[in-house]
């Protein structure tokens, strides 16, 4: 997946991503060494526990991320 350098945010609330979608955006994120993005919405997208554990690894790593939801 390429992740822009200039994206500084990413607003995906209500599109249903559930925990897989939620999974491969969070861990493209995670793994890019140049993504800058510094706001994240992830509202009414079904996200569980599995989705949780993708967004919080995002968390531990991102310093750019500024603002979850």
């Amino acid at each position: 997946m390429f992740v822009s350098t200039s994206l500084t945010k990413i607003l995906v609330g209500g599109n249903k991503l559930g925990n897989e979608g939620a999974s491969i955006l969070c861990n493209a994120l995670r793994e890019s060494t140049v993504s800058k993005v510094q706001e994240l919405d992830l509202n009414r997208n079904h996200i569980g526990p599995d989705g949780a554990k993708a967004i919080a690894a995002l968390c531990a790593v991102t310093g750019s991320l500024t603002k979850i939801s």
